[in-house]
C-alpha cells in the first residue's frame, strides 16, 4: 500500500528533510494501525532538505519490519528563486515515480495537502487510482481566503477523493457531501509507558506545540500575568528560529515582573519528549473561539497530552466537545487569558482524569473500524 506524505528519514542523517513532527506523529499511528490490519505500507515522502547547499540523492530506508519510506532527491539552496525550483523539482520526482509505479485503479493514500494535489490529480486522471485522503485540516478555511488557485485546488483533490482519514466528525461534514467510506483519527491513540508518576499539582503547567507570534504558544505567556507567584508554565515547541527568539524575549519581560514564571525549554523528540510531559498534570491549550477555524482541524496536542496522563485545559470548542475526549477535557468558556487564569485557579483533584483510558479505549476501537474501512475501499 502506499502512502505519499512528507515524511522524516527514520535514520541519524545530515540532509536535514523537512517535515513536522505534528504531522509525522499522526502519520506513523495511522501507518501502525494499517500495518494492524495486514498491511505493509510504502511511504513515499517529496521531502527537501533545508541545507542551504548539496545534492542528495533519493533514498529508501526501512523503519520498520513492515514499512519503508523512499525520499525524493533534493538539493540545498540559499535563495527564495531557488527554493521555488526545489519544490517544483521534488514534485516532479513524485509524479514521474508514482506514474512509474502505481497499477491503475490502485488505491493511494495521501496526506492531504495543496503541494502535492497537483500531482495526485494528474495520477487520478491517468492512472485512474483511487486515492484516501488523511485530511487533518483544511487550509482556505485556516487562512480565511475566499478565492484563489489554492483553495480551487483544495476543493478539488477532496472532490475526487474516493475515501477519508478525518481529523474529526466536523471535517467529515465539511468535506463528505457524497457520503463516501470514512474513519475519523482524532489523533495518536498510543498510550505511551510511564517513565514518570506525575502527581497532582495544580500549579505546573505545560505548551508543547508549534511556536508562531500571536497563536498558542505566546496566549500561554499572556495567561501567565494574571496568575500569582508559585505558578509554573513551561513551554516547549518548534518553529522558525525568529518566532522562538521572539518568545524567549517576551518570557524574559514577563519574568522581570510577573509573579507566575515561564520557561521556554527547548525541542524534545521521542523519549525525551515523553519524559518530559510527564512531569505535568495540566496541559494548556489556548485555542482561538473563532468556529470557522476551530472546524477546520483538531488540534493534535490533545492526543499527545492525554497519551501521557495529562489533563487538558483548552477553549470551549465544539469539535473537541463532539469528540470522544470531550467528558475528558476542561473547557475555558473563551481564549481570554483571564478566564484561563481563573480555570487555572479553581483547579482540584476532581478536575484530574484517567487521560489514558479513554485513549486505550480509542486504540482499540480506532483498530476495529480501520479493519472495516479498508475491506470496504478494496472491494469498491
Amino acid at each position: 500500500m502506499k502512502f505519499v506524505c512528507e515524511h522524516s528519514i527514520p535514520v541519524k542523517n545530515k540532509e536535514n528533510r523537512y517535515f513536522t513532527l505534528s504531522s509525522n506523529d499522526k502519520l506513523d499511528y495511522v501507518i501502525s494501525v494499517i500495518n494492524a490490519c495486514g498491511e505493509d505500507v510504502e511511504i513515499i515522502s517529496a521531502s527537501y532538505t533545508t541545507n542551504k547547499a548539496g545534492f542528495f540523492k533519493s533514498r529508501i530506508d526501512r523503519f520498520s519490519r513492515n514499512n519503508y519510506v523512499i525520499s525524493a532527491p533534493t538539493f540545498g539552496t540559499h535563495s527564495s528563486v531557488g527554493k521555488v525550483f526545489q519544490r517544483i523539482f521534488a514534485l516532479c520526482w513524485l509524479t514521474w515515480y508514482l506514474l512509474s509505479n502505481c497499477h491503475r485503479k490502485e488505491t493511494v493514500f495521501v496526506y492531504h495537502s495543496v503541494a502535492t494535489a497537483f500531482t495526485m490529480l494528474i495520477l487520478e486522471k491517468i492512472k485512474k487510482i483511487k486515492i484516501v485522503n488523511e485530511v487533518e485540516e483544511l487550509f482556505y478555511q485556516l487562512s480565511g481566503i475566499k478565492n484563489g488557485w489554492r483553495i480551487k485546488l483544495e476543493k478539488k483533490i477532496i472532490a475526487k477523493s474516493c475515501a477519508f482519514i478525518f481529523a474529526s466528525n466536523e471535517l467529515n461534514s465539511i468535506c463528505n457531501k457524497n457520503k463516501k467510506p470514512y474513519i475519523v483519527i482524532n489523533g495518536n491513540y498510543n498510550v505511551n509507558s510511564d517513565y514518570v508518576q506525575n502527581k497532582y499539582d495544580a500549579k505546573r503547567f505545560v505548551y508543547a506545540g508549534l511556536i508562531e507570534v500571536d497563536k498558542v504558544a505566546f496566549k500561554c505567556l499572556n495567561i501567565a500575568m494574571y496568575l500569582p507567584m508559585g505558578y509554573e508554565i513551561h513551554i516547549i515547541g518548534y518553529g522558525n528560529k525568529r518566532d522562538i527568539e521572539c518568545l524567549i524575549k517576551k518570557i524574559e519581560i514577563i519574568n522581570s515582573y510577573g509573579k507566575c514564571k515561564v520557561f521556554y525549554d527547548g525541542i524534545k523528540r521521542d523519549e525525551e519528549y515523553i519524559r518530559y510531559l510527564q512531569q505535568f498534570k495540566f496541559g494548556l491549550c489556548p485555542l482561538t473561539s473563532n468556529s470557522s477555524y476551530q472546524n477546520a482541524c483538531f488540534p493534535s496536542k490533545i492526543s499527545s497530552y492525554m497519551a501521557n496522563g495529562i489533563n487538558v485545559i483548552t477553549t470551549a470548542n465544539t469539535v473537541l466537545k463532539n469528540s470522544a475526549y470531550g467528558p475528558y477535557i476542561n473547557f475555558v468558556k473563551d481564549d481570554n487569558p483571564k478566564s484561563f487564569a481563573e480555570m487555572i485557579l479553581g483547579l482540584n483533584e476532581k478536575n484530574c482524569r484517567d487521560t489514558k483510558k479513554i485513549v486505550k479505549k480509542l486504540d482499540v476501537e480506532c483498530k476495529r473500524k480501520m479493519r472495516m474501512f479498508l475491506k470496504g475501499i478494496n472491494n469498491k
